[in-house]
């Protein structure tokens, strides 16, 4: 109930509502491994019942591309660090490569790329030591993320991506992109 009515709409083309049973293909490690909270006091127990997995979420919605989904579970993720090392913020997603072969799989579905940051104490936001990858910031889409958005509109009829963040993101370029038919801050 409070994630339903404290998400934001940040652009919808009409693709929104998804019907029930409707194709769908998650993208990103977040749908794998989710946040549910950020560090500290923010961290939250995932071990109770009533948490619910975005797998399990889509599942009791939708019909999902499991052969996205066994490719995500099957790879390893790639963790980006600052170049000092000193780095709380944990972004962490696929190669875009691991989607390669699976592209008939996605025809005709509603691709929900997961995106998410975590929140932390006692931490600012860095914007002057940029990522390995060449990100400035953690309110930035990575290089791995924009490919893996790039992907998903190539090869899905229509592409929702999900924000799962405690702060704002620039995602002004998703924003413009005609490519991309609908975005929702999910916040943490």
């Amino acid at each position: 109930k409070v994630e339903e009515e404290g998400a934001t709409l940040l652009k919808n083309d009409g693709v929104l509502k998804i019907t029930k049973n409707s194709k769908v293909t998650p993208f990103g490690y977040r749908y794998v491994s989710p946040f549910y909270g950020g560090t500290g006091s923010a961290n939250i127990d995932t071990s109770d019942s009533y948490v619910i997995t975005a797998e399990q979420g889509l599942a009791d919605s939708f019909s999902v591309n499991t052969e996205v989904v066994n490719a995500m579970k099957g790879a390893t993720p790639v963790t980006m660090e600052y170049a000092d090392g000193n780095d709380p913020t944990n972004l962490t997603e696929y190669n875009s490569t691991i989607y390669v072969g699976h592209e008939a799989s996605c025809a005709n579905t509603t691709a929900i790329i997961y995106i998410a940051r975590p929140g932390t104490e006692g931490y600012d936001l860095n914007s002057s030591t940029p990522y390995d990858d060449g990100t400035k910031s953690q309110l930035e889409l990575t290089t791995r993320e924009k490919e893996m958005i790039a992907f998903a509109k190539a090869n899905c009829s229509k592409t929702v991506v999900l924000l799962i963040t405690p702060t704002p993101m620039m995602v002004q370029s998703l924003q413009n992109d005609s490519g991309i038919n609908a975005i929702i801050w999910a916040g943490l």
